[in-house]
């Protein structure tokens, strides 16, 4: 049966290393709570969430909540007393995220700037891609770097635009940005910080949606045939008919929308070139005799 979890956390200002992610690299534990079980077909909705937490010395003020794996993906937000909406239970366990920030900002030392992250909604979870440029940058690219590896945007000198990139190389999806205290969204790519302005911002993405039947089906012979292309199998080629039904269904992709007609014409030609290739009479071997 699927569990339900309860993860209380707060994100603090300033560097932290997010490629490759750290242990204190974003994200910083205050409690764990076990919610129990759920079931399949369930309806789930996170309750109202405290204002404020208190740990130890320290207090932490509310940004903003998330619930994972419902099979609608996630759901989050931004008001404490307003609950994010209800999600449908499948077979995967359900996350309820809470996430907060330290009070007076978490201690940035000096100077001025943009403290920012990845997260999945689907995942309920900080990743790793390369998500942003940074404008203005030098001709280097130093401040789109530290934006990406460092999650930190200095402004003490001059305003920056954070521009989130969607899709990443990991196929996550831009949703909007979410300031975390005082908590707002955009759904505008472009975050911009004013010279000498410090914020904490996270760049909300989805997971892409799994793909159809007909797309899996259709990737999965792009990528046998590239495949083929590429490293090459032992054996003979595919046969006349084979080739055929390969092409068939090369262009039932085309026709659906899942490969381009230059894709597909560009895969052709390299197959044909490399069963040529193939086809060629083997060299005889040692030197020739006299006769």
């Amino acid at each position: 049966m699927p569990k339900l979890t309860y993860d209380y956390v707060f994100f603090a200002s300033g560097p932290h290393t997010r490629q490759p992610r750290s242990s204190s690299g974003g994200f910083e534990s205050l409690q764990t709570l076990s919610g129990g079980t759920l079931s399949a077909g369930d309806t789930f909705q996170a309750g109202v969430q405290p204002a404020t937490f208190t740990a130890g010395t320290s207090q932490y003020d509310f940004s903003f909540v998330n619930v994972s794996g419902g099979t609608q993906g996630g759901e989050s937000s931004t008001k404490n007393t307003i609950p994010p909406p209800s999600v449908t239970v499948g077979t995967a366990d359900i996350s309820v995220l809470v996430v907060y920030v330290p009070v007076g900002g978490g201690g940035l030392e000096g100077g001025s700037g943009a403290t920012i992250d990845q997260f999945n909604e689907t995942t309920g979870a900080l990743i790793n891609d390369t998500f942003v440029k940074v404008a203005p940058d030098n001709p280097a690219g130093s401040a789109t770097t530290e934006a990406n590896v460092d999650g930190y945007v200095n402004t003490t000198s001059t305003a920056e635009t954070i521009t989130a990139i969607t899709p990443t190389s990991s196929g996550a999806i831009f949703d909007k940005w979410v300031t975390l205290l005082p908590a707002a969204s955009s759904t505008s790519a472009n975050l911009a910080v004013g010279k000498g302005v410090s914020m904490s911002a996270l760049a909300f993405y989805k997971s892409p949606p799994a793909p159809s039947a007909a797309q899996a089906s259709c990737n999965q012979t792009v990528a046998g045939l590239r495949s083929l292309i590429q490293i090459g199998i032992p054996g003979p080629l595919f046969t006349v008919e084979e080739w055929t039904n390969e092409q068939a269904a090369l262009k039932k992709c085309v026709q659906e929308g899942f490969l381009s007609q230059v894709e597909m014409n560009d895969l052709i030609t390299a197959y044909e070139a490399y069963a040529a290739k193939k086809n060629l009479p083997t060299p005889p071997s040692g030197p020739p005799k006299l006769s």
